[in-house]
């Protein structure tokens, strides 16, 4: 793996993605006109999906553990096949 080369890539498409989000957060702000009240209105009639925020934390964090533990596995197992091949 020639990580100069990934470092690369990497410095030119970040720039390019931050310039993306700015440009499509500016055009968000500026440019739409949203009825604050209305949307007030529709969150308030929603039902929370568990009974308690601390609950809800662990629950997220959970799932981004095992989301986290899944990936991380999967790079390690692909990695090892490329450093010693089967």
């Amino acid at each position: 793996m020639d990580f100069d080369k990934i470092t690369r890539v990497l410095g030119v498409f970040t720039p390019v993605i931050v310039v993306m989000i700015l440009a499509v957060a500016g055009y968000t702000f500026i440019g739409k006109s949203y009825d604050y009240e209305a949307l007030d209105l529709v969150a308030g009639t929603m039902q929370p999906v568990m009974p308690n925020v601390w609950l809800a934390v662990i629950n997220y964090f959970a799932l981004c553990a095992m989301s986290l533990r899944q990936s991380t596995k999967r790079i390690s197992i692909s990695s090892a096949k490329c450093l010693w091949p089967i």
